[in-house]
């Protein structure tokens, strides 16, 4: 077999992708002889993205079908997504250098087992850049099933205002007092998200003004985060987050194409939302498609 000419491979990007490839590669000598192809088009992965994911999902499904061997098509695609979150975790976290916040941003995802997600998260995957974006991170905060019925029965104060308060003086306090961080805001209660689960909002911005937002949301012992904000966030390419050391996402192809479908309006423990919560659903899931559309982002039927 002629040789891939893996010289031609000099990005960095391609050099990552190459890396993540090498195991699924060694392991799959015909892969190549069906498509050597491949290499051109992982060395231009920085301007066509799109057309790489379409071609490479393309291939693989030839190569099931030509060798019967589905691990080949979930290989290769897992390879693929590794390479490309790394590629751009590298870049948001650069930024977050640039905003002077990547050390204290690490700290509070590491010490609270806190998410980014959203839209500042989508804008690395979607090759995108918002001129309007808030770093949102999403805080769990472990409840009893007693008091989440009574915070959805309307009583938002007692042991999340306890917990904000100490989240504040653990990681923002010194900061604040420090001039980093400006515009200290607070608020308990279901403001934020479709199904009542979130349980207050703290709001900051640093010297560059770029906001944060600390969000709790509320869990019961042995709920996950990820699976909360799966459930939470209305369209299907919001659903990516940094854990402090790498980009994820559910749904990459939505994030690479810029468009997506609408999620239904249910709470955490999949119930329907319903009466006066539908109706605040509804209307920030319109005012949040108004926004994306505006992004150049598509939807999906």
């Amino acid at each position: 077999m002629r040789s891939l000419k893996r010289q031609r491979l000099t990005p960095p990007s391609c050099q990552v992708i190459s890396q993540s490839l090498q195991g699924a590669i060694d392991s799959q000598g015909p892969l190549f002889k069906l498509a050597p192809e491949l290499w051109e088009l992982l060395c231009r992965m920085d301007d066509e993205t799109l057309g790489i994911y379409n071609t490479l999902l393309r291939l693989c499904k030839t190569m099931y079908n030509t060798l019967s061997r589905k691990s080949v098509c979930r290989r290769i695609k897992n390879a693929f997504e590794r390479a490309y979150f790394s590629q751009k975790t590298i870049r948001l976290e650069q930024n977050l250098v640039h905003e002077g916040i990547l050390v204290m941003i690490r700290n509070i995802l590491r010490r609270t087992s806190a998410l980014i997600a959203g839209s500042y998260p989508l804008q690395y995957l979607a090759n995108a850049t918002f001129k309007d974006y808030d770093i949102d991170i999403f805080i769990p905060y472990i409840e009893t099933m007693e008091e989440r019925t009574r915070y959805q029965q309307g009583e938002h104060n007692g042991p999340v205002g306890v917990f904000m308060e100490s989240l504040y003086k653990e990681h923002f306090e010194k900061l604040h007092d420090e001039g980093q961080l400006q515009d200290l805001s607070s608020v308990i209660g279901p403001s934020y998200t479709p199904g009542e689960d979130v349980r207050g909002i703290m709001q900051l911005s640093t010297l560059k003004k770029t906001r944060i937002q600390c969000i709790l949301v509320g869990l019961l012992e042995g709920e996950r985060l990820d699976d909360a904000l799966f459930g939470i966030f209305d369209f299907s390419f919001c659903k990516c987050w940094y854990d402090g050391e790498t980009l994820t996402s559910r749904n990459v192809y939505d994030q690479i194409r810029k468009a997506g479908t609408e999620s239904k309006p249910v709470k955490l423990d999949g119930t329907p939302i319903k009466g006066p919560q539908l109706a605040r659903w509804k209307a920030k899931r319109d005012f949040r498609k108004k926004k994306y559309t505006e992004r150049g982002f598509l939807f999906l039927e």
